[in-house]
Parts: C-alpha cells; sequence; structure tokens
C-alpha cells in the first residue's frame, strides 16, 4: 500500500473520523443544562489563598474543608477574600491541580450570601 492510494486515504480519513469521535465523545460540561435548576444552597467563604504554591481563591465550607473551585460559573463570579457565598458544586475527578489544598470541584451555581443583620 503506497501514501497515494485509495486504500491508504481510506484508512486515513476512517482514522481521522474514529479519532475525533473519540476525543468529543466523552467530554460533558460540569456547567451543562443542570446547572440552570441547580440551587445555591452550601454556604462557604471566599479566602485568597494565593500564597500558596498553585493556589489562588478556594472556598472554605462551615466545617472548614476547602474546595478548590473551577468552571465558567466560577470564573464569572466577581470574588473577593473574606466574602460570604451560598454555592453548588460536583466532584470532579478527572482534573488536576498544583494547589492541594482542597477537593477539586465544578461550581454549579454562586451567589453572594444576603448580608448578616
Amino acid at each position: 500500500m503506497t501514501f497515494s492510494s485509495p486504500a491508504y486515504r481510506l484508512l486515513r480519513a476512517g482514522l481521522l473520523i474514529v479519532g475525533t469521535a473519540a476525543g468529543t465523545a466523552c467530554h460533558r460540561s460540569p456547567a451543562g443544562p443542570a446547572a440552570a435548576t441547580t440551587t445555591c444552597s452550601t454556604p462557604a467563604t471566599v479566602r485568597d489563598l494565593s500564597g500558596l504554591d498553585g493556589c489562588g481563591k478556594v472556598l472554605e465550607l462551615a466545617d472548614g474543608a476547602r474546595l478548590l473551585p473551577f468552571g465558567k460559573v466560577w470564573e464569572k463570579f466577581p470574588s473577593a477574600n473574606g466574602q460570604r457565598v451560598t454555592i453548588s458544586y460536583e466532584g470532579v475527578t478527572d482534573m488536576m491541580t498544583t494547589c492541594m489544598a482542597g477537593k477539586t470541584v465544578a461550581i454549579t451555581c454562586i451567589e453572594a450570601a444576603p448580608a448578616a443583620k
């Protein structure tokens, strides 16, 4: 089989189609259609840990657990250190980070918490 033969061109086209399908079939957005119906119900506080290697802002839960947030919902939210928020999130297992301060999560909902009275 030569590089210009019809069989080679057919094989190359088939591999391109299979490779493209395999590369896109399993990806899903954590902030997909379910995010529209998600309610923010977990209280958290924004903490700036940029002094730690590989860290930036994290979310600290009431029990002291820290979450490493990511995703479009998080990126669009104008967070500030010490800010109280309510969130919803999904755990992420297929993502690595150099920040070792908590669990990586995809934020599906975030709102500023009402001011304390």
